[in-house]
């Protein structure tokens, strides 16, 4: 009640302030509106919108409460009303809707005042009298307290609140707009056309204008304000045109979504009162006319069941229906075999008691939302029509069209014909964009049928029933027929599935209850029966058919409804708008192909967007897919059936373009028993599943079958049961497995999907083939048929070209060195003549006398060496790496981008410019017809990226470095894209001049065809679509083609990148075939895949290009292979039987490869296979598939043909002169080795490949070896024991590697051929051979071999390509002194500070070369070469960063450079002391495991022994640890003692201090000898000093082998404590004990003072030490007094056996922690206090100790540290400004050994002997070179 006064009051105070509110308004009408006051309009606007569904939700949220009473069943009543008055009549709806909120206000204050007063005794009392208790409570009267009374009361409360808020305050606005305008007549001219209006609806602008939009988002922001702003726009146009697709997509599918929800209601709740819903939305799939009745009609019946079901919860309703069993009826009583019939009628109509109401209605309550949501979306698009009607003066109606992007039509009221705006298939060839839209208006229009299949197959394959076989039969008649017959009996097929949809679900019902209804097939008594009846999907009382399945059924029918109105489309007049825009779905099979003109763009010449691209690699390459998935349906589970899928698959692998070029209707034909097939697969399976899951599966025995029984055999080849639940359950054991699983253990996861999915592709690809666009891909295929040898031709002109280039460059080396030598020569002539002091060294016989002759006559006629050329240049990673240093370094944008500027000065190793010229006699640059367009033009640097105009100054770092991250990906991109293209640029020249012949071919057979028409003027062009279609105009292609493809590559770099990528691919498509073929090997390891890895490196590798014949050869094999395995992958056979799979590698099953795996789709398989077969198209496209060249069109250079008959006749030479045909190729091969065209050093690569085979091996020695347990090679080199094997292995690898160096250092490569021959052949034997019977683990699951194995064939094709171009003629310094960059340089010295390899490739060097100096002066020469090489690094740093004059250094290089050395030095110094103070941090405690302790008086045998372990040494705890600090803290003490203990206890933990807790009792008996006893008793009684020996041995566990060093496992100790003369009472005693010890029982006992001490240092490696800073702290009980003496047993009678008894009882010491048992008189305690150890990996350290730090360590790196500060000695050698001519000195000592001249080596090193030995020449010789 308060909510109401309070509301009622706000609205009396709005009354009154309407006056002042106006005046108020009219003073602000002027004024700018402000943003909060935009913000609380906007506000305002979306609640008037949007409160209206607040309140219907409330509404609904009232009436679905848990507890169903009268008052919230009216509540739902109301909301029931209130919907399907909207449905009924919108006029209606919206007068009552004022009256109707203000009778829900006044319903809603009764229920809350009724409900509240009911609460009053008296009230309670007056009712309870006159009405029943059940009424109060179906009414919903009812007593409750207080707190849950405001509970209750509040959600009706809140309800009236918003219908009050809705009714007062919203509901005019709301008025206003919903609000339908007057459909007036429509005159004068229109305001704009369809296309602008539909512009306009979908940017929404009625409130903003489009314009100052536009001009918003197009200009440049400045402020942070402007961009928040500019970002709001773009958002709201982007949400605007969201709303208006979304409401166009719910105009479209709502209604669908309505029938949907149907369907899924009627499935998850099975009651009569469904089938009414299930008729309703059989019939509205059918036709859409009656939409509006049917929504009514289903929105009636769903609101009367929900009341039905609402009132049948009441409390009156229980008692008056339930109670007394109205709907009951027991048919037991009628027959006895119908008690299995259910009798309750009201749970078979739906109505039921259930304690959860929403949940029991929520899918009804979702349907009359979802129905609601549809009349909405009506309404909407309708007044959104009429308002763009009234404003652009059109009459516009709804598209009747499923179209999304065009919805409205202009309707002609004079002649009733409409105006449509619908992209076509014409514009949808425009660009990616038209052809979603398109796309998105006709997906269902082009691609209906195979919508349908899909769905077909996907039901089948999800029921497997008898209606499943039923839905496969009407498949295969789609499949076999034609679309024109489809067309005909599709009616047929609707209305089947009309009328078995609905009965489908009456079977799921079943009949009623009351009728006592006996089904026939009940009392059948068969095993199985029940699985049977569930098959026939027959109705059943107890086991009904399952409703989900009739899910799929919906949009069986679904799809089925829209192909029918797609039919209609096509047939009908009126429709044929619709077709038309939508193009002909007629077959091009149906059309004349002679003298037809193809009306589609041809994609494959002229590519003029990124469309035309993926439109080619789909076209191109789709064929290719669709079988790959072929192949994974045949593989994905071994079967018979499975087998048909590879045999296919490989006949149409096998003929490839062959077949693609075939006529299309031969094609259609062969792709289409590929269909037939792949659908029977299914339909067998379908049909066998009765007869496997029911009969087959029952008649198992319990105790299971083996599988090689004929049942398994059945399984294997056919198929297993894919439904397990048809199978009928045994009265087996628990243990019995489940009978699908003792065949197949995978059987539960067999299913139709990659069956059905591969049918799916299949007819998508026949789609394809059917279309005009595929006549272009077929024409470009037979072009390259056609076209099959001319890149062979044109490749080996192409060699030709290259190899006479490479002649002349050469030829100019040749002429250079000659110079040089001639130079050298002449220069040593004149020295010798000018020489007058010295002899020359060529008057010297003796050649230690030659090298040391030099002198300064060598240097009179010193010229500047000629530079060379390849010195000066820098390759294109040099300048990206230069270009990425500066922008990284750039401070600004303007930096950043001049970075990027190639200096011009900069010569490039090879130009991109310079690569892709077209060769002469084509001065146009046409399209290729292979993958790409035309030849890119050259890209330079400064193109890569378009100058920066200047910004604000305040621009932020992070924008920067998103900058620079920007450009460096362009740098990085773009040197790729370079990359790629010149190691392509021979295959792209290729194919850009079959491209010219293609095009000018096509260009000659469309004007054959054009004259051909004009000849025959009766024949004419079938347009596709029967209008006014232009056909593609054919003219030049030159100029359009260069045009449009120039464009798309100046503005995509991408495109580029791709482009370069996939000419790189292209022409190294053969390596991606070995690697596949490597791969297949490795994954296998076995003999059948042995054989292509030896093709790949005994032949393959070894020819300049394999032949036709050897891929041919290849794709053989690899299929009968795949076909090998698959055979015998079936488990029927033997050795596939066991569960347990054969282990012994060398078994002959896994040796051949015929073994059974898990994954039968072996990827590897696939990948070969496409690798294989994608070659071959790349050959066919390059023209090289055919080996022997044939003559060239017209349209090839003349230069070309002549290369071409030159070729002919010099391949038909030599088959006159030899008889040996079968030997020729072996016979030219070997002639070949010395006539490489081009050569190639690959040593580096070689070693590489053999250092990582090394690695492998030594760090999974174990998976080589005999020790295969696990053991690696380190822990076997611990044990210092080397296994025989690792041994042999690591020398033969390092042996092989000596051998390689030899022959390649002696350029023999018939050696190297043989060498490569015995290395391949014995690497396989060993490797699959032998190891798997050393390991006795298969090849496949040797990891560590996979990879050795890997990289051994990436040296296997390196040493073939060696062996095939042959070795360099100038073999000079390291591979890494070809460049004097940072990268080579730090990688150089790398190479210097592994051990070793610089001496051993010297003195190798020095062995396998030709030479005159002997191994020291080599070493010599070595040493100067590198250190020049250093220098030269050096120097070229300096001159490419210079350093200005006069200019301190910047602050970076002083703190960063010289900071960071500082700080290494100060680290060094204090090294050992942080060491040493840190690492305690994480030392490893060390306590003991054993203490022994023995007691002796003199040197007799001891009187004590005792031995403490494991619970005798207990834990020190850390509040022990604490009390003993407290406690040294209250002691009177000196601060220094106190510290000094303090400082003790600090280095330990409470895990380091351990108890040891002696037994007073000695373990041993006590015996002596009489002689000795009377010696002790004589020394005793005189006054000597007798001893008394308290020793320790403490033992504890050596952590590791690597501390042993580290800490000791034994350390001993002991104390000793003098009888003087003085002590009588103790001689007295012991004497008295010495004599008594046999004769008299006498206990004597007596103290020997300080003889334990309690508190011990135990150290790692020391003996253990008193702790001095404790003795000063507990002075008095340091040490603990013993009691002792000598006990024997008084049990055991006549017993001589005595032992000694030790107590400390008697002392009171003033600290004892909770661990000691010294409280306890049998014990005796001791603690020891334990050093931490250092752990394994630091022992090496901390052996040494501090001192031994400083004296070692610190004090020899000092001394390098200075050794290597100290460079004044060597000055003169590492200062040298100029190191060229020196350099250049080297290379001639080098080039004259390699042209055998061997007295100029002597010369030459004599004279940089004396140049090192006359500092004056040396200066004179290293001055830089004057301009």
């Amino acid at each position: 009640m308060l909510f109401f006064w309070l509301t009622l009051r706000q609205y009396i105070n709005e009354k009154r302030m309407n006056n002042v509110q106006a005046t108020d308004m009219r003073r602000n009408s002027t004024s700018q509106d402000s943003y909060p006051r935009r913000l609380g309009r906007w506000l305002i606007n979306l609640l008037t919108k949007y409160w209206i569904f607040v309140s219907c939700g409330m509404l609904l949220l009232v009436s679905i409460q848990t507890t169903v009473v009268l008052y919230r069943i009216i509540y739902m009543a109301f909301y029931l009303f209130f919907i399907l008055s909207f449905q009924i009549s919108f006029g209606f709806w919206r007068k009552t809707a004022a009256t109707f909120h203000l009778v829900i206000i006044i319903y809603s204050m009764l229920v809350l005042i009724g409900i509240y007063i009911y609460q009053f005794e008296n009230v309670n009392v007056f009712l309870s009298e006159r009405l029943s208790k059940e009424l109060l409570a179906s009414i919903g009267l009812e007593v409750v307290p207080s707190d849950v009374l405001a509970v209750k009361l509040l959600t009706p409360s809140t309800f009236l609140v918003v219908n009050i808020m809705q009714l007062y305050y919203f509901h005019s606005g709301w008025m206003k707009l919903i609000t339908m305008p007057s459909q007036r007549d429509f005159s004068g001219p229109a305001n704009g056309t369809l296309t602008e209006i539909h512009a306009y609806a979908r940017e929404n602008t009625d409130n903003v204008s489009k314009t100052h939009t536009d001009q918003i988002l197009n200009c440049e922001t400045k402020t942070w304000l402007e961009k928040l702003y500019k970002k709001y726009f773009r958002t709201n146009r982007f949400y605007k045109q969201l709303i208006y697709y979304g409401w166009r997509i719910a105009e479209l599918h709502t209604f669908k979504l309505v029938l949907f929800i149907v369907a899924l209601t009627c499935a998850f709740k099975v009651c009569a009162f469904n089938v009414i819903l299930i008729i309703l939305a059989t019939i509205g799939l059918i036709t859409s006319r009656f939409r509006k009745l049917i929504n009514l009609l289903t929105l009636t019946a769903t609101g009367i069941y929900i009341l039905a079901s609402m009132c049948y919860q009441l409390e009156i309703a229980k008692q008056h229906i339930i109670e007394k069993n109205f709907f009951v009826r027991n048919c037991s009583q009628i027959s006895s075999n119908m008690s299995i019939i259910p009798n309750d009628t009201a749970k078979w109509f739906g109505l039921e008691l259930t304690s959860n109401i929403d949940r029991f209605i929520g899918f009804y309550i979702l349907l009359t939302i979802c129905l609601t949501f549809d009349a909405i979306v009506r309404y909407r698009q309708k007044h959104r029509r009429l308002l763009l009607s009234v404003k652009f003066n059109v009459q516009l109606v709804g598209n009747r069209f499923p179209v999304l992007f065009e919805p409205f039509v202009i309707k002609n009221p004079d002649d009733g014909t409409y105006e449509f705006d619908m992209v076509n298939y014409q514009q949808a060839d425009q660009g990616i964009y038209n052809f979603f839209k398109y796309l998105a208006n006709f997906i269902f229009y082009r691609f209906g049928l195979e919508i349908c299949y899909a769905t077909i197959i996907i039901v089948v394959g999800s029921r497997l029933d008898m209606m499943a076989v039923l839905y496969a039969i009407w498949l295969g008649i789609f499949l076999i027929s034609s679309r024109h017959f489809i067309q005909r009996v599709w009616p047929a097929y609707v209305f089947f599935l009309v009328i078995v949809f609905p009965l489908q679900y009456m079977s799921v019902v079943g009949a009623p209850p009351f009728l006592c209804f006996d089904y026939p097939w009940i009392n059948i008594k068969l095993d199985g029966w029940i699985q049977l009846r569930r098959w026939l999907f027959l109705p059943d009382y107890v086991n009904p058919p399952s409703a989900t399945q009739l899910i799929g059924d919906f949009f069986q029918l679904l799809f089925a409804c829209q192909q029918w109105r797609v039919f209609k489309y096509e047939t009908n007049e009126k429709d044929r708008i619709y077709a038309r825009a939508g193009g002909s779905n007629r077959e091009i099979i149906y059309d004349k192909e002679n003298l037809k003109e193809n009306p589609t763009w041809d994609f494959v010449m002229n590519r003029r967007n990124w469309f035309d691209h993926m439109k080619y690699v789909i076209f191109m390459y789709s064929a290719w897919t669709v079988l790959s998935i072929v192949y994974l349906a045949g593989t994905t589970r071994i079967s018979l059936l499975g087998l048909g899928y590879l045999v296919a698959c490989f006949y149409f692998f096998w003929y490839g373009q062959d077949f693609l070029t075939k006529h299309v209707t031969i094609m259609l034909r062969l792709w289409g028993f590929l269909i037939y097939y792949c659908f029977s697969v299914i339909f067998i399976k379908a049909c066998l599943q009765v007869a496997v899951c029911i009969f087959l599966y029952s008649m198992i025995p319990c105790d299971g079958v083996k599988r090689t029984s004929s049942f398994c055999t059945f399984v294997d080849l056919l198929v297993p049961c894919l439904k397990p639940d048809l199978i009928p359950p045994k009265n087996c054991p628990a243990t019995f497995k489940a009978s699908q699983d003792q065949c197949d253990r995978n059987a539960s996861s067999a299913n139709l999907f990659m069956d059905g999915f591969c049918l799916i592709c299949l007819l998508l690809q026949k789609r394809i083939f059917g279309s005009y666009h595929w006549k272009h891909i077929v024409g470009e295929l037979r072009l390259q048929a056609k076209l099959a040898s001319q890149g062979a031709v044109l490749f080996n002109n192409i060699s030709h070209k290259r190899m006479r280039e490479e002649g002349e460059r050469e030829e100019q080396t040749v002429n250079k060195i000659t110079r040089s030598l001639e130079r050298i020569k002449e220069q040593l002539r004149l020295n010798q003549l000018e020489s007058k002091t010295a002899a020359a060294p060529a008057d010297v016989s003796e050649h230690f006398q030659a090298i040391r002759s030099g002198d300064y006559y060598m240097f009179d006629y010193e010229s500047d060496e000629e530079e060379d050329e390849d010195e000066g240049k820098q390759d294109e990673a040099a300048v990206a790496q230069e270009q990425i240093i500066q922008i990284i370094a750039a401070r600004d944008k303007h930096a950043a981008t001049a970075a990027l500027q190639k200096p011009p000065n900069t010569p490039l190793s090879e130009s991109r410019s310079q690569e892709f010229l077209p060769i002469e006699g084509f001065e146009r640059t046409t399209l290729p017809a292979t993958t790409t367009t035309a030849i890119m033009e050259p890209t330079t640097m400064p193109q890569l990226t378009a100058p920066v105009e200047p910004k604000e100054n305040s621009t932020k770092s992070g924008k920067s470095g998103f900058f620079k991250i920007r450009l460096i990906g362009q740098i990085v991109l773009d040197y790729f894209t370079n990359f790629f293209d010149r190691n392509s640029r021979d295959y792209r020249e290729v194919s850009k001049r079959l491209g010219e012949m293609k095009a000018r071919d096509k260009i000659a057979q469309q004007d054959q065809r054009r004259r051909s028409q004009a000849v025959n003027a009766a024949t004419t062009v079938i347009d596709l679509d029967e209008d006014n279609c232009a056909p593609v105009e054919n003219g030049r292609f030159d100029n359009r083609i260069v045009s449009q493809t120039s464009q798309l590559k100046q503005h995509s770099r991408v495109y580029r990148f791709v482009d370069a990528l996939f000419y790189y691919i292209m022409s190294h498509s053969e390596l991606v075939c070995y690697a596949a073929m490597v791969i297949n090997h490795l994954t296998s390891g076995a003999l059948l895949s042995i054989p292509l890895p030896l093709s790949i490196f005994l032949w393959a590798m070894l020819s300049s290009r394999p032949s036709r014949n050897y891929w041919i050869t290849i794709i053989t094999y690899t299929e009968a292979m795949i076909v090998i395995k698959y055979i015998f992958q079936f488990r029927f056979y033997p050795w596939n039987a066991t569960e347990i799979t054969e282990m012994n590698p060398l078994s002959p099953v896994n040796i051949i490869g015929i073994s059974r795996k898990e994954n039968a789709a072996s990827a590897a398989d696939l990948f070969l296979l496409l690798s294989l077969f994608i070659h071959r198209s790349i050959l066919k496209q390059l023209g090289l598939w055919k080996a022997e060249p044939s003559i060239l069109d017209g349209s090839a250079d003349q230069d070309v043909a002549v290369s071409a008959e030159q070729e002919i006749s010099s391949s038909q030479a030599p088959k006159k002169k030899t008889n040996f045909y079968c030997f020729e190729p072996f016979i030219n091969f070997c002639r070949r080795l010395h006539q490489a065209l081009f050569v190639h050093d690959v040593y580096a690569s070689l070693f590489f490949c053999d250092f990582i085979n090394m690695v492998i091996v030594i760090c999974f020695y174990s998976q080589f070896g005999e020790r295969a347990t696990g053991n690696n090679v380190v822990q076997t080199i611990k044990e210092n024991k080397v296994p025989v094997a690792f041994l042999a292995m690591l020398l033969i690898q390092f042996l092989l590697i000596v051998i390689d160096r030899a022959l390649y250092l002696r350029r023999n490569v018939r050696g190297k051929l043989f060498f490569h021959l015995f290395q391949v052949i014995g690497v396989h034997i060993w490797l699959f051979f032998v190891l798997p019977g050393i390991t006795h683990t298969k090849f496949r699951d040797n990891v560590a071999a996979q990879f050795w194995y890997l990289f051994k064939c990436i040296y296997f094709g390196y040493s073939s390509t060696q062996v095939r171009l042959g070795y360099p003629k100038r073999i000079a310094g390291n591979f890494l002194m070809k460049k004097f960059n940072y990268v080579n340089q730090i990688l150089y010295r790398i190479y210097l500070l592994i051990p070793f390899l610089l001496e051993l490739r010297t003195i190798m060097d020095w062995i396998f070369t030709d030479t005159a100096l002997g191994l020291s002066s080599w070493l010599q020469l070595e040493d100067v070469y590198s250190n020049m090489y250093l220098l030269k690094c050096a120097r070229w740093a300096e001159k490419k960063y210079p350093t200005q004059r006069g200019v301190t250094r910047p602050k970076l290089t002083k703190y960063g450079v010289g900071g960071s050395l500082l700080t290494l030095l100060i680290l060094l110094i204090w090294f050992p002391l942080l060491f040493f103070s840190f690492s305690s941090s994480f030392y490893q405690p060390n306590p003991p495991t054993e203490v022994n302790v023995e007691i002796k008086v003199g040197p007799y045998l001891p009187i004590y022994h005792m031995t403490a372990q494991d619970i005798d040494l207990v834990s020190f705890s850390s509040t022990d640890l604490k009390i003993l600090r407290d406690k040294i803290d209250t002691l009177n003490a000196e601060p220094t003692v106190k510290d000094s203990a303090y400082g003790f206890l600090r280095d330990f933990n409470s895990d380091d201090i351990r108890c040891a807790n002696l037994f007073a009792t000695s373990v041993d008996i006590w015996d002596i000898s009489q002689p000795v006893r009377d010696t002790v008793v004589n020394n005793l009684r005189s006054n000597l000093t007798v001893p008394v020996r308290f020793s320790y041995t403490i033992r504890r566990n050596q952590l590791d082998q690597d501390n042993s060093a580290d800490a000791a496992a034994v350390v001993t100790g002991e104390n000793t404590i003098s009888i003087t003369a003085n002590d009588k009472n103790i001689r007295n005693a012991l004497i008295q004990i010495l004599n008594g010890t046999v004769d008299t029982q006498t206990a004597i006992n007596f103290t020997i003072f300080n003889l334990i001490p309690r508190f011990l240092h135990v150290k790692p490696k020391a003996n253990p030490e008193e702790i001095n800073s404790f003795k000063n702290i507990f002075p008095r009980d340091y040490y603990a007094n013993i009691t002792m003496g000598l006990n024997r047993t008084k049990t055991i009678p006549n017993s001589t056996d005595v032992w000694w008894e030790m107590s400390e009882h008697g002392n009171k010491y003033s600290y004892t922690p909770s661990c000691a048992y010294s409280a306890n008189q049998n014990y005796l305690s001791m603690l020891l206090f334990n050093d931490k150890v250092s752990p394994a990996n630091i022992s090496f350290l901390t052996r040494y100790g501090i001192i031994g730090l400083y004296t070692t360590f610190v004090v020899v790196v000092a001394r390098l540290l200075r050794t290597v500060l100290q460079t004044s000695r060597t000055i003169m050698f590492y200062e040298l400004p100029s190191v060229e001519r020196l350099w250049h000195l080297l290379r001639n000592i080098y080039l004259v050994r390699e042209n055998g001249m061997l007295l100029i080596e002597e010369e030459l090193f004599a004279k940089l002997i004396f140049l090192y030995r006359s500092p004056t020449t040396l200066i004179l010789f290293t001055k830089p070179k004057s301009k």
